[in-house]
């Protein structure tokens, strides 16, 4: 009799057991489901509010940016090294007043890449169709180094495009601007493959991506942020099947009209859009 009631208890216990598990597992799963939905809502809403055209400042995943979206049928983009002294203009304040655009409108400028300790730039530098400084293959380390690296260009027809060392190595271009950096953000439509979701490494950063051969995002990070969350923003929010990181910790933007104070740093050279 006792061992009959004991059986009973254990199967009554065992279908107890069961049905606590399949109801956690199903709220557990509703729960997913409900924070899926609220991530995707919240990135097609940030998409939803970015602006398709110059200055804008904006937040995506919690992080803040200031972006500027040039079109090239509008606006111009140029690059400056040397001064006529054929010394580096350095800082952004220096290059907004320089001859070559004192009939101009600069909506935006930023620093174009990494640079040695002499602020010469570090890799392939091309200013109004003359190189002047040899594109870098080799290998080493830093961020410049974590292959696939690229170059950001404007060709001889005044179209954009960002490609990978690699790549822009094998063809004979006719470029009129052009930076090399790295490491590349999203490379055909992925982001770099070295980037880890979980990383606890944050700094300011800046890059460039390319939405067509026609319109170009430069995005720089208000608050320190990791190169996976950066690269999000040009992938997911721009859609640019290809971005390249330009700098980090001591990169700045000006922007005529959402940030016009910025006009210091220490640099090699400078990108800079005007209004044509």
């Amino acid at each position: 009799m006792y061992s009959e009631i004991i059986l009973t208890s254990l199967v009554f216990l065992l279908q107890v057991l069961i049905t606590y598990s399949l109801s956690e597992s199903k709220c557990n799963f509703n729960l997913a489901v409900i924070a899926s939905a609220g991530e995707k809502n919240s990135s097609g809403d940030a998409e939803s509010k970015v602006k398709t055209e110059g200055s804008d400042h904006i937040e995506y995943n919690k992080n803040e940016y200031f972006v500027f979206i040039a079109n090239l049928d509008s606006d111009e983009i140029q690059m400056h090294w040397l001064s006529a002294g054929q010394m580096p203009y350095s800082s952004l304040g220096a290059v907004l007043k320089a001859p070559q655009l004192a009939s101009k409108k600069v909506l935006m400028a930023t620093n174009a890449g990494m640079f040695n300790p002499k602020q010469a730039p570090q890799g392939l530098y091309v200013e109004k169709g003359k190189v002047l400084v040899p594109l870098d293959s080799s290998k080493g380390l830093g961020n410049f180094y974590l292959k696939p690296n690229g170059i950001f260009y404007i060709d001889a027809n005044n179209e954009a495009h960002i490609d990978t060392t690699e790549t822009i190595g094998r063809n004979n271009l006719r470029l009129k601007y052009a930076t090399q950096s790295g490491p590349m953000l999203v490379i055909n439509g992925i982001i770099h493959p070295g980037f880890n979701k979980s990383s606890v490494n944050k700094k300011i950063r800046s890059g460039v991506g390319i939405i067509n051969s026609k319109r170009v995002v430069f995005v720089i990070s208000m608050k320190e942020v990791t190169f996976y969350d950066f690269a999000r923003v040009f992938k997911e929010l721009y859609h640019c099947n290809n971005a390249l990181f330009l700098d980090g910790a001591i990169s700045e933007m000006y922007l005529a009209d959402l940030n016009p104070e910025q006009k210091g740093g220490q640099f090699g050279a400078i990108i800079t859009v005007e209004k044509k």
